[in-house]
């Protein structure tokens, strides 16, 4: 290897170094203003970040265009995961970011390469190549105030028809619950809690659920705890709220609670209708908004069978 490759070669590392460092501080910067929420973090910090790598790459004027995509893939992800590392984030973090940040990625790179096209043909100034950035940015203030997010409201309810009486199904939630359970895949990468303390079904109990979060898998753990109130039972209604929720998820949603409507049916079986209630709390909602509903809906389901249906 010659001092000129050698040399580049260096010299790339230097500069995702450098971004690394940037994409670090800005994080903290969000944080410390209280905007690491809103789509500044999710669009903005990485579309930025992603633009810088691709200037970079231009002067590879060699390479292909799906080479210097692959590239730029390659070294935001160096960037992202050594970001996550300085930032103590766990794995759950990069794996709800990796798709919004790689859409990120996709657009800097398309407008970098449409800007530096335009750039090389004179008297060429074309309209699109400089209204994406503005208008990719523009998608990038949504929660930074409250008048540009959307509604943060959010219920999911499942309905299901089980081969159990109402009177079943309230003895069943009575029942130690089970936690070493199949789980849909999009759930299996969420932590399990590791103790329920339940067992009663009366209006003014309080349940608890602990969690562990392991965010590098074997270290750096997060102790969390759910407390939920029975608020109202009834034959064929019980309703719950949440006290209090220090758990992971609550870095991502805050959940208010539940209501399970038990209606019996003339063959013994009984429709389930388990409604769950939480507030949104990351930015851009079209793309939050739908990953958590579904898990939501996923987690209803899974309720229903395993609590409810078992036996």
């Amino acid at each position: 290897m010659d001092w000129r490759t050698r040399w580049i070669r260096n010299k790339r590392w230097l500069q995702i170094i450098l971004i690394t460092a940037v994409f670090t501080v800005s994080v903290r910067l969000l944080i410390t203003f209280e905007l690491n929420d809103s789509a500044l973090l999710y669009l903005a910090i990485p579309y930025l970040i992603a633009l810088l790598l691709a200037f970079f790459r231009r002067r590879e004027a060699t390479a292909s265009l799906v080479k210097k995509y692959a590239g730029l893939c390659f070294d935001s992800l160096i960037v992202m995961l050594a970001s996550s590392l300085v930032l103590f984030e766990g794995f759950l973090c990069v794996l709800m970011f990796m798709p919004i940040y790689f859409i990120a990625v996709l657009i800097a790179f398309l407008i970098e390469s449409l800007t530096y096209r335009y750039s090389k043909r004179p008297g060429k100034n074309d309209l699109k190549a400089h209204l994406l950035p503005y208008l990719f940015l523009l998608l990038s203030v949504e929660g930074i105030v409250p008048t540009l997010s959307f509604s943060r409201e959010n219920s999911v309810s499942v309905v299901k028809i089980i081969n159990r009486t109402p009177v079943e199904i309230q003895n069943n939630l009575k029942q130690p619950i089970e936690l070493d359970v199949n789980r849909h895949w999009f759930l299996s990468v969420f932590p399990m809690p590791y103790q329920v303390d339940a067992g009663s079904l009366k209006t003014g109990d309080i349940h608890r659920v602990d969690y562990r979060y392991k965010k590098w898998f074997f270290t750096n753990t997060h102790e969390g705890t759910l407390r939920l109130l029975i608020e109202d039972v009834s034959a064929n209604r019980i309703k719950t709220r949440i006290l209090e929720d220090t758990s992971y998820l609550s870095s991502y949603m805050n959940l208010k609670g539940t209501q399970i409507l038990l209606t019996p049916l003339e063959n013994g079986a009984t429709e389930v209708n388990l409604s769950i209630y939480y507030d949104r709390r990351l930015d851009p909602a079209w793309y939050f908004h739908p990953l958590q509903k579904y898990g939501v809906s996923k987690m209803a389901e899974l309720l229903i069978e395993e609590l409810m249906n078992k036996g």
